[in-house]
């Protein structure tokens, strides 16, 4: 079975398989111009808390061990406690039981995240 897993790294070229499309990536330009776009996202704060990042993550919203992909789309900028804390839970399922939990803070993070299916999480 193909794993994304393998392909990071050391690899100057990174292919991505995403059902029919591929997607050439050339490693460190790309990737920070994607990290600090993401970061952005939430204007410098943990997409889930809210808090002011000074060590930003990025989570993936969906996790790998759930099938997420590494992809930017699947990247929200996360406080390590927070990231750390969901691991590999469902994300909605996680958040909602939150003391920070908010309905307009998860519909914007839906909005970042666009068409991703956690559904079937």
């Amino acid at each position: 079975m193909f794993s994304q897993r393998n392909c990071v790294g050391s690899i100057v070229d990174v292919v991505f398989c995403e059902s029919i499309h591929l997607y050439q990536l050339d490693d460190k330009g790309y990737w920070k111009m994607v990290k600090n776009e993401r970061r952005q996202l939430f204007d410098g704060e943990c997409a889930y808390c809210s808090k002011q990042l000074n060590k930003p993550t990025l989570d993936h919203f969906i996790p790998w061990s759930k099938g997420g992909r590494h992809h930017p789309h699947n990247l929200i900028p996360s406080c390590r406690e927070c990231n750390r804390k969901k691991g590999n839970q469902n994300p909605e399922y996680w958040y909602k039981k939150q003391r920070f939990y908010s309905s307009n803070r998860w519909s914007d993070i839906l909005l970042c995240v666009g068409e991703l299916e956690i559904e079937s999480l």
